[in-house]
């Protein structure tokens, strides 16, 4: 039930078609949010963060959700918001979090 609330969420928070571009995070500096208050709402979402990068300027992770649940996110640094994401199954394979 976790991984479908989960999967639901992300959804709803891609815009359409984003599942399928390349990100570029075009932010300027000094309106990126630090990577503290990502990790601060990582803490809050009940993650675990796995990996965390910075590609093509935006933030990426990789995390566990509560229910077990792998999660890839591109995090818009001046937002925090997700504008990819992915949920990896155990085998290595992962899928696209389809946009509404």
């Amino acid at each position: 039930m976790k991984t479908i609330l989960t999967t639901a969420a992300l959804a709803l928070a891609l815009p359409a078609g984003a599942a399928l571009a390349d990100p570029y995070c075009n932010v300027p500096e000094g309106q990126a949010q630090p990577v503290s208050a990502l990790i601060e709402l990582a803490d809050e979402l009940g993650w675990s963060v796995t990996k965390f990068e910075i590609d093509h300027g935006c933030y990426e992770l990789r995390v566990t959700d509560p229910g077990g649940t792998r999660l890839k996110l591109v995090i818009d640094p001046a937002t925090l918001t997700v504008i990819q994401g992915r949920v990896e199954d155990w085998g290595g394979r992962a899928r696209a979090i389809p946009a509404s």
